[in-house]
């Protein structure tokens, strides 16, 4: 690796195995003395002497050494368990050093443990820390839960258990979370990937890790999870925890999250997105701070291959972590990974496997009235009667109206238990809750009344009006979830089916991975999305939903089909998952042009060799042959430099020293990179593409359009500014109401507006035409006219500044709801993109300075009264608005409330929102507080 990447940390080591071999009774042998303390191999092949027991406490046990000299994958199973000294073996539980305080770690005392002769002495040795192999909080605590010691590890604050047990019901750990723990524990010098089924715990397991991480190793902690509500739904649950332990918790997605992140006296958990993750890591390692993460956890891992960039993107930041800070432990975890061996050779980790399910899973097929399940015998698939549904009379209303008997699936378990229906489209979904509205009886009405009402009430405020489907179908505790929804109701909906008060959903495929909400009945009401069939993947994903513990002793899924789909079906509940590939290669090598010029940006691979290095790292290393890497990646490398994104030159022979920009350099001719070249470099334009996040293709189309606005830029309405960052990816996203935009346009006292329509070359005229079908002249211009469109939605939701805006423009434009919420959020994150662009290219110093205002603006879309409150997590405008009326005008007043206090003067809002929004609310003062302090330090020392 390039001696550039700056000094990496010094980490202590610990007792390292050889290879593959896993510690067994014979293997470690502790020994010790009154002055050292050693773990010996008794094949001397390590040994890791050190110098004082106060050394050994410093150690966490998931701490990983700087050299890892292991060479295959090893899997480790609950169906072939591998034999491993499990951590009470170690030690004696009863004889764990005491006088430690669970919410000081950092406390020291004179006790001292020998492990072989399970006695204590003191010698006046310090344990400036602990790790959990050396004592234990439960028996010293004294405001404690009773806790299993067989199941409970115990070096986690006591509060943590408490937490554990208030939110989520959780007083023990299953056996398989205990063991992959102990594996953890034992490779501490590996990665980790462990993959169970849907709902087997997987989630705590990694907090855990997370939390041992923070608390124990004081290092920072990345979170990566792949959808926005994911990041903001672990925000709000993990704020209570943040602020109890006293660590600090940032949320990156969209437009949230400072880049670089600032620096920190307490330590950090940063939850992110997938590209936000590529976003931090990136800065981090830019200013040389990479080091201070310890762990990066990854959640639903098997996304590293999907396509459409966003698995190329988690790979890409995946191999620069793995390639500048080995040190940083990845672990992973996923309910459907194929090709797990390979994902575990591109990670260098030791994996775990198990088929744990707290609940039972039966899968189901429907055709006609027939319900039959699928078994394999003999490795083929087949058909077995399960049972037949009674048939309706061909007049009644239901056989006419729900053929596929919907209803009756349905009326089997609600409203005790849940059900969940997956549709095709949102279309479908609308019309299937409207559906069941008219086929159960009103006795359902009158399930849980009272609590339908209040959520009414809460969805009329919180999101600012009640769709009229959700108006007719919540009274039978039946809604719809799809994107066409705003976050609040979304929200609202979610928290009303976990509680019980909603008993179905119809949704999207998308729910299944996006949202955690676990029923005791999946209905797959067509095996599509869309008009495409279902991959095995997200079936998998979907029946997970069914079943969960303390959701009943069962879950069942049930997959409607018709005759044609008869085998496709078959097939789709019994094949293996499909394997998971690197996507860098797709769409035109896009993706790895991206991860080259990030690697060349940051100066850790300038050179044909180091990035040889920094590829075999990626996992499309191991899906083509070596051969094939270096023709796409040299072959990137001309695509690049023929773009302006970086230059190519050589070092002078008589010179051995590291090349800087400053150095004297002669360039190559083009021809000759391959032979000649040593040394690359970005160009002013690649640095700011690398740093901005900007697609590498439309990067000189956005400079020159950049360009071009500053000469003639209208500032007299935010129109210009906002068409200038209309997110690309969403201009074929909507079917633009042209009728609507015609009357905008045309209607009177629109001067400013009509200006900047002529120097766009946006007539009404022209529009007048679309509105009766006509066609564009050429590509250039449609997407001028669909720019325009959505640059006018915003302005009209910007100008707005209510939460009712969304509701009058949704109306105005005859777009959905939600479709607004997700163009406010893209345009807000394509404006960061464009700050940080500008930032870097010199003549665009006024949009560096304009487009913040901007972002501010579109990122809330509300007064400026309201954006503080709106920081807090769980609070959106609505909520902000009651909590100003309640005589809530600050964070810190919110901060000083007690939740009750909350619950008392907004109606409207629970005990556990309560409990998050001022958790939120003391958190973010004590980040603002430290900020200060620390700014105050920085002007002390200078």
């Amino acid at each position: 690796m390039a001696d550039n990447l700056g000094t990496r940390r010094k980490r202590p080591k610990r007792a390292i195995f050889k290879d593959d071999d896993q510690p067994n009774d014979d293997q470690i042998l502790p020994q010790t003395s009154t002055s050292s303390l050693s773990w010996v191999d008794p094949d001397n092949e390590i040994t890791t002497q050190m110098n004082r027991i106060s050394t050994r406490s410093k150690k966490s046990p998931f701490l990983k050494d700087n050299t890892n000299t292991h060479k295959s994958t090893e899997i480790f199973s609950t169906s072939t368990p591998a034999k491993m000294k499990s951590i009470e073996e170690f030690f004696s539980e009863s004889d764990y050093a005491q006088g430690i305080c669970p919410e000081d770690l950092s406390h020291t005392f004179n006790t001292t443990f020998n492990p072989q002769t399970q006695s204590k002495s003191t010698e006046g040795f310090e344990f400036p820390s602990l790790s959990f192999e050396d004592v234990n909080l439960d028996e010293i605590c004294q405001d404690k839960i009773v806790v299993d010691k067989n199941t409970m590890l115990e070096w986690l604050p006591q509060k943590f258990w408490q937490l554990l047990k208030e939110d989520r019901g959780i007083s023990k750990l299953y056996e398989w979370q205990r063991d992959c723990l102990t594996l953890a524990t034992t490779y501490k010098d590996w990665n980790l990937i462990y993959s169970l089924p849907t709902s087997g715990g997987k989630t705590l397991v990694a907090e855990i890790i997370m939390l041992e991480t923070l608390l124990i190793r004081k290092e920072d902690v990345v979170l990566v999870l792949p959808y926005i509500s994911l990041v903001q739904e672990k925000v709000r649950g993990l704020s209570t925890l943040a602020s109890e332990l006293g660590f600090n918790l940032e949320e990156y997605a969209g437009s949230k999250g400072a880049l670089p992140p600032r620096r920190r006296k307490r330590h950090c958990l940063y939850i992110c997105t997938i590209e936000k993750s590529n976003s931090l890591t990136t800065a981090l390692q830019d200013e040389k701070r990479l080091g201070e993460i310890g762990l990066m956890v990854v959640d639903e891992l098997h996304m590293v291959g999907e396509e459409g960039g966003r698995g190329a993107c988690l790979e890409s930041c995946l191999a620069k972590v793995m390639y500048c800070e080995p040190t940083v432990r990845i672990v992973g975890m996923s309910a459907t990974l194929a090709n797990i061996e390979t994902i575990a050779n591109f990670l260098n980790a030791k994996l775990y496997t198990s088929d744990f399910r707290p609940v039972t899973l039966h899968e189901y097929f429907k055709l006609g009235q027939t319900i039959f399940r699928v078994e394999i015998e003999n490795e083929i698939p087949k058909l077995f009667l399960q049972r037949i549904l009674p048939n309706l009379p061909s007049s009644s209303k239901q056989a006419q109206d729900d053929p596929d008997n919907i209803t009756t699936l349905v009326s089997e378990v609600i409203p005790e238990k849940s059900c969940l229906i997956f549709c095709a489209s949102k279309i479908n979904c609308q019309n299937v809750a409207l559906l069941l509205t008219t086929q159960l009886s009103e006795q359902y009405i009158t399930h849980k009344k009272q609590d339908k009402i209040k959520m009414l009430q809460i969805l009329n405020t919180d999101a600012s009006g009640v769709c009229p489907i959700l108006r007719k179908t919540i009274p039978y505790g039946i809604a719809y979830h799809h994107s066409g929804l705003t976050t609040e109701e979304r929200k609202v909906i979610e928290e009303g089916f976990r509680d019980g008060i909603l008993c179905v959903l119809t949704c999207t495929s998308t729910l299944a991975a996006g949202v955690n909400l676990p029923a005791s009945r999946v209905i797959i009401r067509a095996p599509y999305t869309g008009a495409v069939f279902l991959t095995r993947t997200r079936y998998v994903q979907m029946v997970g939903r069914a079943g969960r513990a303390g959701y009943g002793e069962k879950g069942e899924s049930y997959v409607i089909g018709e005759s044609k789909d008869k085998q496709e079906i078959i097939q789709l509940m019994s094949a293996p998952i499909e394997s998971c590939a690197s996507t860098l290669l797709s769409d035109n090598c896009i993706y790895l042009r991206q991860l080259l010029l990030s690697a060349i940006g940051l100066r850790i691979a300038n050179t044909n060799q180091q990035i040889q290095h920094l590829f075999q790292k990626t996992l499309l290393a191991s899906c083509i042959q070596p051969e094939v890497l270096i023709n796409c990646i040299m072959d990137s490398i001309r695509y690049l430099q023929s773009n302006n994104l970086i230059w190519a030159a050589y070092q002078s022979q008589d010179s051995q020293t590291e090349l800087n920009e400053s150095d004297k350099l002669e360039e190559i001719p083009h021809e000759d990179i391959v032979e000649r070249v040593l040394v690359y470099n970005v160009t002013f334009l690649g640095k700011a593409v690398y740093k901005s996040s900007l697609d590498i293709d439309t990067a000189a189309e956005v400079l020159l359009e950049l360009e071009e606005a500053l000469t003639s830029l209208l500032l007299t309405t935010e129109l210009h500014l906002l068409y200038l960052f209309t997110p690309p990816d969403l201009i074929y996203s909507v079917k633009p109401d042209w009728k609507a935009t015609f009357n905008i346009v045309t209607c009177d006292g629109q001067d400013e507006l009509m200006r900047f329509t002529q120097r766009l070359k946006v007539y009404p005229g022209f529009l007048s035409k679309l509105m009766t079908g006509t066609g564009f002249n050429s590509q250039g211009q449609e997407v001028t006219y669909r720019r325009f469109y959505l640059a006018l939605l915003l302005y009209r939701i910007v100008s707005g500044g209510e939460g009712e805006a969304v509701w009058k423009v949704a109306e105005e434009f005859r777009c959905s709801r939600g479709f607004i919420q997700s163009l406010l959020s893209s345009s807000a994150a394509r404006c960061s993109c464009l700050i940080r662009f500008s930032e870097e290219i010199q003549h665009l110093w006024p949009l560096h300075i304009l487009l913040p205002r901007m972002l501010q603006k579109v990122a809330y879309a509300s007064k400026p009264e309201l954006v503080p409150l709106m920081e807090l997590s769980g609070v959106g405008q609505a909520r902000a608005r009651q909590l100003i009326q309640a005589g809530y005008n600050s964070v810190k007043h919110i901060a000083r409330s007690e939740p009750l206090e909350l619950v008392h003067k907004l109606t409207q809002l629970n005990i556990k929102q309560a409990n998050q929004i001022v958790a939120s609310a003391k958190l973010l003062l004590q980040e603002k507080a430290e900020a200060l302090r620390e700014e105050a330090d920085e002007i002390i020392c200078l």
